[in-house]
């Protein structure tokens, strides 16, 4: 699944998603596009779309400080 369809799945932004990936709280593979080594897409498993709701609830409870770290 790409980036643009599990932030449609999620009701999430494709932005957020790239962000969750960077940081490591969603895993994602790279995928090379072709001989072009720096061509690349992001590929999520289908069974990732519930940690959207965990990654979003923990966020939640950190920015409310909750949570420490």
């Amino acid at each position: 699944m790409t980036i643009s369809d599990y932030a449609e799945n999620t009701g999430r932004c494709t932005r957020t998603i790239r962000r969750w990936i960077k940081s490591g709280l969603l895993p994602a593979h790279r995928v090379p596009l072709g001989l072009d080594i720096s061509a690349f897409r992001y590929d999520i498993a289908g069974e990732d779309i519930s940690l959207a709701a965990h990654i979003h609830a923990r966020q939640m409870r950190k920015l409310g400080g909750m949570s420490p770290g």
